[in-house]
């Protein structure tokens, strides 16, 4: 299968000397441009393109009104999207495009890379899998799809484990060359690195965003499907959806060819759209059940979510602390969640740099903000919710 690389390619040695070559090009700052670093596989778009109705909305997106640590203010809408770093910013209710435009440099054929958002769409994959019969369950012990880990206390974890972020897997986040963060994102060769690891927490007691996880789902994808990650997203769901554009698909190397299923895929924004239209419409796409609607209302529904108080402890002192204190918050099988109330949620995925697909239900719409950076000191799904609520 073709792997591609751009001239700005980081060696292959070691994780440690793509590390010095990136922090010395990148001064370690993650950007959405950040795939010219490394090797790519690329998925082909749909052969027949889907394009949203076009019903822009101006009047509601002169100004817009946010909270800035329980502080109103008001800005003008583009002047608040530049300021804050956005590339791209769309919104869509009923299938028609109400506002769509792009800054600071960046238009609609822009490609970005769409980091943590990534993990939502290994969550459908995931699903996908289950519903072919491809992994039996969710409650599956991980040691019966990677025998290395048979008889090892990491392979009594579950898929749900993996998906709900509970496995108790070490893990070191920080930009420093000896965390867990770094070795994975700069490692060329990601198997090696997960096939070693060890559990440090008490399995199911407390959440811990680790991006090990999605790896060792990835290898349980690859081996249940006899097939490369790449090859699996690309007919199950990317070129089923009407995709207007190719995507790309980073890897650990040249050499092993591994799908970065924890933050690799980069595209563009208005197809990105297409894959929250896929969830909206619970799995369906234009009368073709893609994934089960079984499948999307377990995984993203606010239902036997773990709310046991310290379930989100090492987050107290991160600015994540808040929105998980908030009484607002879930996090399921990849999927963030956002309670309206005791019947009602939105949901959304949400990448380094506020990279953010927001679904909402209740609204029947879906927004996509992708950008430079995270850009403001306030919540963007509390922003995106607020102008949604507008349409």
């Amino acid at each position: 299968m073709p792997i591609s690389v751009d001239e700005k390619v980081l060696p292959e040695k070691s994780y440690l000397s793509r590390y010095m070559r990136y922090v010395f090009c990148n001064k370690f700052k993650q950007t959405i441009d950040d795939y010219h670093y490394f090797p790519y596989k690329t998925m082909d778009r749909s052969e027949n393109v889907f394009k949203f109705k076009m019903e822009k909305t101006p009047d509601l997106f002169k100004t817009i009104k946010y909270n800035i640590k329980g502080n109103p203010k008001t800005s003008k809408f583009d002047e608040f999207m530049v300021s804050s770093k956005t590339t791209s910013f769309i919104v869509i209710k009923d299938d028609k495009i109400h506002y769509e435009n792009y800054f600071n440099g960046y238009n609609r054929d822009s490609i970005s890379r769409f980091f943590s958002v990534t993990k939502s769409i290994t969550s459908a994959l995931t699903g996908i899998a289950i519903d072919e019969g491809l992994i039996k369950s969710v409650n599956e012990p991980i040691e019966q799809y990677i025998p290395e880990f048979s008889g090892q206390k990491i392979g009594s974890l579950t898929i749900k484990n993996l998906l709900e972020m509970d496995s108790g897997i070490n893990y070191k986040e920080g930009i420093f060359p000896w965390t867990d963060a770094v070795k994975q994102y700069f490692t060329p060769d990601v198997k090696n690195l997960v096939l070693n690891l060890n559990i440090g927490d008490k399995i199911g007691e407390f959440f811990h965003y680790n991006d090990y996880h999605l790896h060792v789902l990835a290898i349980i994808l690859e081996q249940v499907t006899n097939n490369s990650i790449k090859s699996f997203l690309e007919e199950k769901i990317w070129k089923q959806i009407g995709t207007e554009y190719s995507a790309l698909l980073t890897v650990d190397s040249m050499v092993n060819g591994f799908e970065h299923m924890e933050s690799g895929l980069c595209a563009r924004a208005i197809d990105l759209a297409k894959f929250g239209r896929l969830f909206l419409n619970k799995g369906n796409w234009e009368g073709k059940q893609i994934i089960s609607q079984k499948w999307v209302n377990e995984s993203t529904s606010a239902d036997n979510t773990n709310n046991s108080p310290g379930f989100f402890k090492h987050y107290n002192k991160h600015p994540w602390g808040l929105w998980f204190n908030s009484g607002k918050a879930y996090y399921k099988y990849l999927w963030w969640g956002y309670k309206i109330d005791d019947q009602e949620y939105d949901y959304f995925a949400m990448g380094t740099g506020g990279q953010i697909l927001y679904i909402s239900p209740r609204r029947n719409s879906i927004a996509v903000r992708l950008g430079k950076e995270w850009g403001i000191k306030g919540w963007w799904p509390t922003i995106i919710k607020e102008m949604i609520d507008m349409v």
